[in-house]
């Protein structure tokens, strides 16, 4: 529900709260934010249940998030990778059986067509 705000995050919007608001409005203005939250996800959950009745039953199972473009990506990677017959670790990369560990000393491989 709050996404990617940590501990830190919520203590600045608390103290930022109470220097704005005030300890004695504090709990309202929390309480009609939440309120209003509750509302528009109400309102929002609403119009996606009448596009859906309205796009038909061809448009029904049409799932939003598939859109995102990073799932997109990650999606048409994971394609290729199996088209190629990979072990899904990415475009060109070694697998991890391919990797090893140099040994103390040992120069990192280098490849100057690569930089």
């Amino acid at each position: 529900m709050l996404g990617n705000l940590g501990f830190g995050e919520l203590l600045a919007i608390v103290v930022i709260g109470l220097l704005v608001f005030g300890p004695e409005r504090l709990p309202g203005v929390a309480r009609d934010a939440g309120r209003a939250l509750r509302q528009m996800r109400t309102m929002l959950t609403g119009v996606q249940r009448e596009l859906q009745d309205q796009l038909g039953p061809e448009l029904a199972e049409f799932d939003v998030a598939s859109m995102d473009p990073r799932q997109m990506v990650q999606q048409a990677l994971m394609a290729e990778d199996e088209a190629a017959g990979g072990t899904g670790a990415g475009a060109g990369g070694p697998s991890p059986r391919q990797r090893r560990t140099l040994a103390a000393g040992e120069p990192a491989p280098f490849d100057p067509d690569a930089t």
